[in-house]
């Protein structure tokens, strides 16, 4: 499940960076290779999935830790 994965903060700016260097958007990509639009949709829905989770994932452990103090 993608949601146990760390998002390793370098890991995303690294992948952030290599994909604003090829300054192309899915559309430019599709017109050279079917393939890699596929795979560049895919990695910038993983990026922002990483960045939501970056924000999530606190509230989540805030709500568990509520949870828990209203259970006891």
């Amino acid at each position: 499940m993608l949601s146990r994965l760390a998002c390793g903060v370098e890991q995303v700016q690294t992948v952030k960076s290599l994909v604003k260097e090829m300054d192309m958007s899915v559309e430019e990509m599709r017109e050279k290779s079917r393939a890699g639009a596929g795979l560049l949709k895919f990695v910038q829905a993983v990026t922002g999935y990483c960045d939501v989770f970056k924000e999530v994932k606190p509230k989540r452990e805030k709500v568990s830790h509520s949870v828990a103090l209203f259970a006891a």
